[in-house]
């Protein structure tokens, strides 16, 4: 048996590595979407 400890710290540490994904992949959609949208501005001004 191992301590309870390190079963906690494991399951953070997954919660956080999930989080931290999700967290990644929405930045990038969010970054993806604002590239467009300037793009979308200045070919607007053109």
């Amino acid at each position: 048996m191992y301590p309870p400890v390190s079963f906690y710290n494991r399951r953070f540490l997954c919660q956080y590595m999930l989080c931290f994904f999700i967290f990644s992949k929405k930045l990038v959609q969010c970054g993806y979407y604002f590239v467009i949208f300037t793009v979308d501005i200045h070919v607007a001004e053109i």
